[in-house]
């Protein structure tokens, strides 16, 4: 190595994540005391069911309408970026 190198600060976590990990625990922890509940009083059977198969389904469901407007999306991200770069140019 010639000199020094800079050292860089890669970031693995946005910021205020540490408010998206807190909510994720709260809402583990209600979901999993809801599962309880619901085991204790239908058994865990049908609330395994319903819980990773139906909440499942339907989580890739709306995951895959989320999708449906990306190419439209990519491609005005695109336009845009390619009307800077030719007034950036011009």
């Amino acid at each position: 190595m010639t000199g020094r190198q800079p050292r860089h600060r890669l970031r693995t976590t946005p910021p205020g994540s540490p408010h998206v990990s807190v909510f994720e625990a709260l809402a583990w922890a209600a979901f999993g005391l809801g599962a309880g509940f619901l085991g204790q009083t239908y058994g865990p059977r049908p609330v395994f069911l319903a819980v990773l198969v139906v909440l499942m389904l339907v989580n890739g469901a709306f995951l895959t309408l989320l999708h449906l407007p990306y190419a439209k999306d990519v491609q005005r991200v695109q336009d845009e970026l390619d009307l800077r770069r030719r007034q950036a140019l011009a």
